[in-house]
Order: C-alpha cells, then sequence, then structure tokens
C-alpha cells in the first residue's frame, strides 16, 4: 500500500509518553500509515503521492475543542454581529439594527448576537424601546454574548403572544418594569430558550430556525475557520436535532471536516428512550455519546445560581432550571441506565 500524502523532513510530536519527535508521517486516507525517519517513511511513497517537505516545521496533532457550541458559532455568520467591536454603545447597536431593518424581507426575523451590556458607554441594559427605534415593524432579537438571556422588541414580544400577564416559565423569567410591570423586552433563561433557543425549548420556538441548506453551509464554513486553526474534532455541547441532521448532511455530502462529538440536552431524553436508542451511537465522524442536563444559568449573563447573590446587586441569587434534588437525580439515572455519559451545566454554588 503506497500513501496518499507523505510530510518529510519534518518536527512531528508523536504525543506518546515518551514524548518522542519524528521526522516523517504518512497517510492513506484518514488513517496514518506510518510514524518515523524520513528514509523509513518514505519507502511508501508512489508515484500518486503528494510529498511535502516541511522544512524542519513542527507538525503537531490536530487539536480537540471538546466543548464547544458549533451549531452556534456557525449561526454567528447568520445573525448580525452586536459585538462591543462593532457597536460599543446602545444608540449605534440602534443604528446597525435600524440599518439591517431596512435591507431584509418583511417578516423576516433580525437576530442579533454577541452584545456585551458590560461594555456600552451608556452602563445600563439593552431595552425593548431601543429596539424599537430601530425596527418598530420588524421582530427582532438581541441574544447576549453569555448565551443565557436576550432582549427583544415589541413586534417580537407580540410574534411570541407575551405581555405583562404572561407567566415566567419554570426556570426563566419575562424582564418586567418593576412599577408597572410591563414586559422590558428581556428574555432570561427558559424564557428565551422557548422563544428562541430550539436545542432547549420545549415547545416549537417563536423565532423559526434557519432552513436546511442554509445551515449546512453555515456549519461548513464554520468548520474550515476551526480547521484553519487546527481544530479537527469538536464536542458541540448543545446540540438541538435539527444539526444533528446537518452533521449527517455534510457527512453524507463528503463535506464534513471535522469529527463532531454530539452533546443533546436532556429535553430530548423521552425521543432517545422511547426509541430505544442507547448510548453511544454514531460513526468516527458524528456520534453522540452524551445527554446535556441544565441546572442554572451563566456567570457572564448574572443568571447562575448564586448563594450569596451578585456583586452589584446581593439580592440577585439568578436562576435555577431544576430546583429539586430529586428531580436531578431522576434525570441522571435515566440518562446512565440508558448509557450516555450525563453532562451538566452548573456554573452557580447552590
Amino acid at each position: 500500500m503506497k500513501a496518499d500524502l507523505i510530510l518529510n523532513n519534518a518536527r512531528i510530536k508523536t504525543m506518546d509518553s515518551a514524548g518522542s519527535s519524528a521526522e516523517a508521517i504518512a497517510f492513506f486516507r484518514d488513517r496514518i500509515l506510518a510514524v518515523g525517519r524520513n528514509e523509513e517513511v518514505m519507502r511508501l511513497a508512489g508515484r500518486q503521492t503528494n510529498c511535502l517537505d516541511m522544512s524542519g516545521k513542527t507538525v503537531l496533532p490536530g487539536f480537540i475543542d471538546a466543548h464547544e457550541h458549533l451549531s452556534w458559532f456557525a449561526e454567528n455568520y447568520l445573525n448580525l454581529d452586536c459585538s462591543p467591536q462593532s457597536a460599543d454603545s446602545i444608540d449605534t447597536l440602534v443604528e446597525i439594527i435600524r440599518t439591517r431593518a431596512a435591507d431584509i424581507v418583511s417578516g423576516e426575523w433580525i437576530r442579533g448576537v454577541l452584545y456585551d451590556d458590560t461594555k456600552m458607554k451608556e452602563g445600563r441594559v439593552l431595552h425593548r424601546d431601543d429596539l424599537d427605534r430601530a425596527a418598530p415593524e420588524t421582530p427582532v432579537i438581541v441574544v447576549h454574548i453569555s448565551g443565557h438571556w436576550g432582549v427583544v422588541n415589541s413586534k417580537a414580544l407580540e410574534c411570541g403572544a407575551l405581555d405583562r400577564n404572561s407567566p415566567d416559565p419554570q426556570g426563566g423569567e419575562l424582564g418586567r418594569d418593576s412599577a408597572t410591570g410591563r414586559l422590558d423586552g428581556r428574555l432570561y433563561e427558559m424564557a428565551l430558550f422557548n422563544f428562541a433557543f430550539e436545542s432547549l425549548a420545549v415547545q416549537p420556538t417563536i423565532v423559526p430556525p434557519y432552513p436546511r441548506e442554509v445551515r449546512k453551509e453555515a456549519v461548513r464554513k464554520a468548520a474550515t475557520y476551526l480547521n484553519s486553526a487546527g481544530i479537527c474534532s469538536v464536542g458541540d455541547a448543545l446540540c438541538a436535532p435539527s444539526y444533528i441532521t446537518t452533521y449527517h448532511d455534510l457527512l453524507h455530502a463528503d463535506m464534513l471536516s471535522l469529527r463532531i462529538n454530539m452533546i443533546v440536552p436532556y429535553p430530548f431524553l423521552p425521543n432517545f428512550e422511547n426509541l430505544g436508542l442507547t448510548g453511544r451511537w454514531g460513526n468516527p465522524w458524528v456520534r453522540c455519546s452524551g445527554i446535556k442536563i441544565i441546572v442554572d444559568g451563566a456567570i457572564a449573563g448574572r443568571t447562575a445560581a448564586m448563594s450569596q447573590g451578585y456583586e452589584n446587586d446581593p439580592d440577585d441569587h439568578g436562576l435555577l432550571l431544576i430546583d429539586s434534588q430529586k428531580e436531578l437525580d431522576h434525570i441522571i439515572r435515566r440518562i446512565h441506565d440508558l448509557g450516555y455519559q450525563v453532562c451538566v451545566h452548573a456554573n452557580g454554588d447552590i
């Protein structure tokens, strides 16, 4: 058997227990054929072999990002950049959204991401009225950089049939004016997830998921970017059902350049149980080995459950999405009995 690719005259870090290095490495398709000295490995070269002289450069194994959110990262390419690098004030953010509203088709959503309230010059949190100034007739959602809360405008609240009489969902909170009870547009934890995050919603989301082909191209671009940084394998730590489809679409089209370990959120555990789909399943490129439980919010979003509250508001103790130890124990046992790794998100100390 001859190699497809050989890297020679390199400093190859093998990562073995002895910390040894090698001069050359040979590949056939997605397998390593040999690692060793130049003259040994070059024996595997044939007429069709691509031989690259590395001129002493270092070669490392591909990096594994065990916990990231590939599906969310991929959608950043599709969404409006509301990061402090693009808008360091609410007034600038309003102008960015107003510009986008002028360019989109009627009925489409404006989806902003990476907003950071701590970097705004005004020193206050975004409000529905700010977004109404930017796009009164277009539904708008701006998600905080933590991914655990966001802000919507009045049109979006109307789409979700939310008003001052709407109750807070279990494990979530609707932001309200303390004096009048009027919704301020802020959606915390399950209020946001039910509204916009298919991966955690217990009902169809108000913000529609992106179409299948759009998701496919977005993930392809995101994977190419990660490959450029040496990342060859990722764990998608909150993989929605639609992205299980997307990853397999890319695999079947021979367009997947990352190995993906899908960690599926626990609201979909009953689906696995009903199917009898025991862990772990998949193939060398796309597999599912874990199910994730979200117990509380995030420190960066000031929604993590904290026993002593937050520095700027000691009475704010964050949010618990699961507040019963008995319920948590039961979910963990079900996941374990089905053969999956239990993954628990718990940022706070409660």
